[in-house]
């Protein structure tokens, strides 16, 4: 599986062409904020890192900015959702339904229904279960 680091370049090279303008704007008029599209890639990344480390299966890329880039369509979405709101912009309904599909995508992760591993990863999950030997040959256990 490929990593890919989710920072705030990563949100700007795919940004909505016509939110471009009015968030370059938004940063003009509100030179304070310049660094909020940073803060919100940060929390988001978090939370879709801290969705996959509940299941033990799943083995992170050590790199704390590297989220799976199968997931970087649902951050960015969130991001742009939270970003637009913040900007007091109106959202379309495009832009409410791909946030509420990557909201799901994010919980369906935190339910274990998605199977994260760097490439090349060779460490066990933690924490890891290694049946008996008795369980390996399918003996059954006998009580003394």
């Amino acid at each position: 599986m490929n990593w890919i680091t989710a920072n705030e370049a990563l949100i700007l090279a795919d940004y909505p062409t016509d939110l471009k303008p009015v968030y370059d704007q938004w940063i003009t008029d509100n030179p304070d904020k310049a660094d909020r599209l940073a803060e919100i890639v940060t929390t988001t990344r978090a939370e879709f890192r801290d969705a996959l480390a509940v299941d033990p299966a799943n083995v992170l890329d050590s790199d704390e900015e590297k989220i799976p880039q199968s997931c970087t369509r649902a951050l960015q979405a969130l991001v742009v959702f939270q970003i637009e709101t913040e900007m007091g912009h109106a959202i379309s309904e495009e832009r409410q339904q791909a946030m509420t599909r990557a909201d799901l995508f994010l919980r369906q992760i935190a339910y274990q229904h998605f199977v994260a591993r760097p490439t090349g990863a060779q460490s066990e999950p933690t924490p890891a279960y290694t049946p008996p030997p008795w369980r390996e040959n399918n003996q059954e256990r006998s009580l003394p």
